[in-house]
């Protein structure tokens, strides 16, 4: 399992997209706060909420749709997928390792948006550093990765089913437009589970010092999350069953 996983890490690190992802966030999170830097008394708390609404719900959505799905389609589009499923550790296995490295590569994206953030509130925020700030936004940061890896498989599943990267940007599109419908109350409120990773932020006000996720995460999102991971991941598993690899 682990010399599958760091084969496909290295086949991406190749493509030079996670390079990219990277440099990207890494680079936008300053210059968010370079526009518009807050300042007094609890800016550093003000700046994280700031950059977590942005990037949970308007830019991963986008990136982490584009990243999981690469890591699919790239197969499919370079007639590899029946060398694949050949390998020891069969079909299904394939699938659950493939969901691993996206699982990692999630991660990755977001403890580089994090450093990101707080290189940028050490250099523009004129406060001292809060470390209670970082250490309580540490933990909204892993809550949303999980929260990440729920709907991940959901991502997979539209990936193999037509193993086309502009089929996943358009998914990705439509994740983007429940946010919003979410946001401004629209019909597909209440089944909009891509905004389960800024669910925390979207359920606080920016001046709660500590987010208790136990309460801003309701037991409804919970139940959502389960379903949504159950049929990504059940989809999944019944495609790579199924899947004609001649």
């Amino acid at each position: 399992m682990l010399d599958f996983v760091y084969c496909e890490l290295l086949k991406f690190k190749r493509t030079g997209y996670i390079s990219f992802g990277i440099a990207f966030v890494i680079m936008w999170s300053p210059g968010l706060l370079f526009a518009n830097p807050p300042s007094g008394q609890g800016a550093w708390y003000r700046m994280f909420y700031q950059y977590e609404n942005i990037a949970f719900g308007i830019l991963y959505p986008i990136i982490i749709t584009i990243l999981v799905s690469l890591i699919f389609t790239r197969d499919v589009r370079n007639d590899t997928a029946s060398v694949m499923f050949t390998y020891p550790t069969g079909r299904k296995g394939m699938i659950l390792n493939k969901l691993i490295t996206g699982a990692i590569l999630i991660g990755v994206i977001y403890i580089a948006s994090f450093i990101g953030i707080v290189l940028g509130g050490m250099i523009f925020i004129k406060s001292p550093m809060d470390f209670g700030a970082i250490l309580n936004h540490g933990k909204v940061f892993i809550a949303s990765w999980s929260l990440q890896i729920v709907i991940m498989p959901m991502t997979a599943l539209v990936s193999l089913l037509f193993g086309n990267i502009t089929v996943s940007f358009f998914y990705a599109m439509f994740l983007l437009i429940a946010n919003f419908s979410y946001v401004v109350g629209g019909m597909c409120k209440d089944i909009a589970f891509s905004i389960l990773p800024v669910i925390i932020n979207l359920n606080t006000p920016s001046s709660m010092i500590d987010k208790p996720l136990k309460i801003v995460i309701s037991d409804y999102h919970i139940i959502l999350g389960m379903c949504v991971f159950t049929i990504g991941l059940i989809g999944c598993l019944i495609y790579s069953r199924k899947a004609n690899i001649n």
